[in-house]
């Protein structure tokens, strides 16, 4: 009986292998040729600024929010006669409350800048020389179809599509456009006045909630079908470190006086040098895992933002502090000097935002009972 059921039991497996590779049949190899051979091949590029500013096809590094990538998809044909193709572009927009990219506009150029050699400006319909919500194909403004779209996971993108575009003979086609980043504490595009993608929320990213939050170490523009095959380009989300939301939700903007100097005292002080940037990267991973929520509640209500100016204070006289000590001891060793100014940093702040309050409490707790 026993060997009965073990012959059963292969033959059972056997059966099994055979039907899922019947329903699965591996490519032949002619079938591999012939996907190798397709006769229309698609490159998609965008602009990285580190190292050096050059298109790649790789990883793009050195942006931040609010600025504007410029991206390339270029469409070869290898075939003698025209070939008519349709073109499809994912861009990510939206991960668990967090805001990637929030627009794009017909707009390129192989450099930092986008449009007539400037910097890209955000007008009433147009960015640099470009138009929102467009792109181009050969160097002519193309209006393409826009919708949402939703990636298996959750996350939203911002798709926009093509019609019929006919490649010229042993020639190419080039679509070009750039993207901009999403800024917290700002107006978001994909929601606002001449979007072709409706009605839709929010009309302002919260402060803490653009780009620079985006879940991850990278935010994808890929293609998708009826472009074969996988093609993805990475924008890295290198600017985690950019700001402090808290103090950028409560003094209404990154650019005020004590938020720049805030993050000059981290980024060009404490950061610039490698021990200390290690410092930095790891109060960063700490701080964003709690605070985007409680920039959002801040930034959302006046009656918080003047209480956040008031509890802020002595933080600010704090970094003043952190500044004077780094300045003075950074001639005998900048990582020394980095060290010692993120410890008086850390433990000033602590006392004075835990350690003292915690004290108080259990004082007047001790006196009533």
């Amino acid at each position: 009986m026993r060997r009965e059921f073990k012959v059963l039991l292969t033959l059972t497996i056997l059966v099994t292998i055979y039907v899922i590779s019947f329903s699965n049949p591996t490519p032949s190899l002619a079938e591999l040729n012939n996907a190798e051979s397709n006769p229309v091949q698609y490159t998609l590029e965008g602009l990285t600024r580190s190292p050096n500013v050059r298109m790649t096809t790789g990883s793009l590094g050195g942006w931040n929010e609010d600025e504007w990538v410029p991206f390339r998809l270029t469409i070869t044909n290898t075939e003698e006669s025209v070939q008519v193709v349709e073109a499809a572009i994912n861009q990510e927009y939206e991960n668990d409350g967090r805001y990637g990219i929030d627009a794009f506009a017909a707009c390129f150029a192989e450099s930092a800048d986008c449009g007539s050699g400037r910097t890209p400006t955000l007008g009433p319909s147009a960015i640099g020389s470009g138009t929102l919500w467009r792109i181009l194909v050969n160097s002519s403004e193309y209006v393409p179809i826009v919708i949402f779209d939703t990636l298996p996971g959750g996350v939203k993108t911002i798709q926009w599509r093509t019609g019929d575009l006919s490649v010229p003979a042993n020639g190419s086609l080039l679509i070009e456009w750039v993207v901009h980043l999403a800024k917290g504490n700002s107006t978001n595009l994909a929601c606002t006045g001449g979007s072709p993608l409706g009605q839709c929320s929010p009309q302002n990213i919260p402060a803490g909630m653009g780009e620079s939050s985006w879940p991850g170490r990278s935010l994808q523009v890929r293609a998708t079908s009826p472009i074969p095959g996988e093609r993805t380009v990475s924008i890295d989300v290198a600017q985690k470190t950019s700001a402090c939301i808290i103090a950028t939700a409560t003094y209404g903007s990154a650019m005020e006086p004590e938020v720049i100097y805030m993050r000059s005292v981290r980024d060009e002080m404490i950061g610039s040098n490698e021990v200390g940037k290690t410092l930095v990267t790891g109060w960063n991973t700490f701080y964003y895992s709690w605070s985007p929520p409680i920039a959002h509640m801040i930034s959302s209500n006046i009656f918080l933002q003047k209480i956040s100016k008031v509890l802020i204070t002595p933080l600010v006289a704090i970094i003043h502090l952190t500044a004077s000590i780094y300045s003075n001891i950074k001639f005998l060793n900048p990582s020394i000097a980095s060290i010692t100014a993120f410890l008086f940093a850390s433990i000033s702040s602590t006392t004075i935002y835990i350690v003292i309050p915690i004290y108080s409490l259990l004082v007047i707790h001790k006196k009533k009972f």
